[in-house]
Formats: structure tokens, C-alpha cells, sequence
């Protein structure tokens, strides 16, 4: 019977009942291997260029909230938690309404069995569309959401799987605080796989750090010599560039202590490397230049 998604009281963690639900804007970065699998590329975001982490919930479909406006992602991939685990994802977040992966070297997080879910009249690569269900578009986004979360939840009922609504952190009227510690014991995950929430995660931690380094390069050719700090006095922009780099390194080594993922840790060495002391050194004789006189 057609519903919409369920409002349950916590149940006993079945983990072969998940599934991770992933929504974007198009199909278009998504490719099948001889398998069925679905790499599924993740697009860099111009405001989070150091970020790389692909986002999914737990049966549910992401609605908009204070923190992002997500009516526009009309494509929907849906996949098994435990089988896109066993691919060698590794997840740092394990919230129903954020569960995140990072990326491999090529930027794709592969998913297996999935099943996908795209408006009517949307173009899709010809290679996906036998595979894609389709749902009617509404006259506005916020319409063709409601008909997207129907048809996901409609399926999930077929499928005889729990469908939720979700909120910030957790299902709507089926919270359960402990879900993502059993998940990740289900799972075989040491206790330091679980983040939560994502802007609380190392990759969030990185990826600004990471802004502030690059920013303060640029700021450092362009030939300024003092940054402001968060109480307004002036600081040393060479001083300044050499602790980014510093706990850069600090955070590197912190995490591979830690056991962080190995895309995870790739993706760190990568971007911090091109960013270390000698480049920094190589921007040096500038800023010791003498300044221009002045009239």
C-alpha cells in the first residue's frame, strides 16, 4: 500500500534492512561497471574545494533545513549499507540523517545493486536510463520533492523496508541515539569510525584549515604581509601560513594514529603535501623584499 514515510518507535537494529540514500541534482557523473555497480562521482563544490566526502541518509529521503536547501536534487541512489561497506567504503558518519564516505582517488564512491530514481522528462546518460525508475515533476521543486520522496517511499514499501522521515540528526519520531554505535559494531568498526554529525568530523576540520592555508598564500603573493586575527590585531601572514602547515602535519599524523580510512588519508596527503614547508619557503624571498617606497 502507496504511504508516506512511517513514524516508528526504535526497533532492533536489523542492519540488512538499511539503506543508504543518496540524493543530487542530476545523473549525470554516474556510471555502471560489468557488475552493476554504480561509481558515483563526487563533483567538487566551489566553496569546499579540500572537502571530499560523498553524503547518504538512512532510509529516508534529506529534506531542506537551516542548514541547506536540498528540493532541487531530484536524483535519487539508493543502495545496501552493508554490501557498499564490503566494496571497501568505509564510512566516518553514521547518522540516519548523514552518513558520509569519503572518495576514492578518483573522486567516486562505488555503490553496489543500485536503484535509482530520476523525474520524467530529465535527460540521464543513455547508458543509465533502462535502469531508471521515473516519477512525475512537479510544477515547482518543492512539488516535484514531495512526488520524488512518494515514489522512493512507495519502493521502500514494496521492498518490505522500513521508511522514515528524517531530521537534523535522526528519523523523526523513531530516534534512537545509539543507532550509529550499533551500526558500526554490526559493521566490525573500531569505535573511532563514528563522527557524527559532519561539520564535527576531521574531513570537516581539514577542509578548513586546508581554506585558511590557501587563502593566506594567495594573500602572502599578492604581496600583503599582516593578517587579522579573530580579535582584530594584526599577525605576521608568514607566522600564520607556517602554523597552517604545522597542524596540518599534526592532523596527519593524528589521524593515521586514529585508523582513518585509507581514501581518507590519501585525500589528506595529497592536498596538505602541496602545501608543505618547502613551497611555503619557496614564497619567501617576496615577502622579505623590501616594501616599495612610498611617495
Amino acid at each position: 500500500m502507496s504511504h508516506w514515510p512511517s513514524y516508528r518507535q526504535p526497533e532492533p537494529l536489523n542492519l540488512d534492512s538499511l539503506r543508504l540514500v543518496h540524493a543530487r541534482s542530476d545523473l549525470n557523473h554516474v556510471s555502471l561497471d560489468a557488475q552493476g555497480n554504480a561509481a558515483i562521482h563526487n563533483r567538487p563544490h566551489e566553496r569546499k574545494p579540500f572537502e571530499n566526502t560523498m553524503h547518504f541518509t538512512l532510509n529516508a529521503v534529506v529534506d531542506s533545513h537551516a542548514y541547506g536547501n536540498f528540493d532541487r536534487n531530484h536524483c535519487v541512489i539508493i543502495s545496501p549499507l552493508r554490501e557498499t561497506v564490503a566494496l571497501g567504503n568505509s564510512p566516518e558518519g553514521l547518522l540516519a540523517a548523514d552518513t558520509y564516505f569519503h572518495a576514492d582517488a578518483n573522486s567516486n564512491v562505488t555503490v553496489p545493486a543500485p536503484v535509482m530514481f530520476a523525474p520524467e522528462g530529465m535527460e540521464v546518460p543513455r547508458d543509465l536510463e533502462p535502469h531508471v525508475r521515473r516519477y512525475p515533476r512537479g510544477l515547482t521543486d518543492e512539488e516535484t520533492h514531495l512526488f520524488k520522496k512518494r515514489a522512493v517511499g512507495d519502493w521502500f514499501d514494496a521492498e518490505g523496508l522500513p521508511f522514515h522521515n528524517v531530521g537534523y540528526d535522526d528519523w523523526v519520531g523513531a530516534a534512537d541515539p545509539q543507532r550509529g554505535q550499533k551500526i558500526q559494531e554490526e559493521l566490525g568498526f573500531a569505535e573511532n569510525r563514528y563522527r557524527g554529525r559532519h561539520m564535527h568530523s576531521p574531513s570537516y576540520e581539514f577542509g578548513g584549515t586546508m581554506r585558511h592555508l590557501y587563502e593566506n598564500l594567495e594573500r602572502l603573493r599578492s604581496g600583503e604581509r599582516y593578517v587579522r586575527d579573530h580579535w582584530g590585531r594584526d599577525e605576521n601572514i608568514l607566522e600564520v601560513i607556517g602554523e597552517n602547515a604545522s597542524y596540518l602535519q599534526n592532523f596527519i599524523q593524528g589521524r593515521e594514529q586514529a585508523g582513518d580510512a585509507p581514501n581518507a588519508m590519501a585525500f589528506y596527503r595529497k592536498h596538505a603535501g602541496e602545501y608543505d614547508t618547502a613551497r611555503v619557503a619557496a614564497l619567501t624571498p617576496a615577502y622579505h623584499a623590501p616594501p616599495p617606497p612610498t611617495a
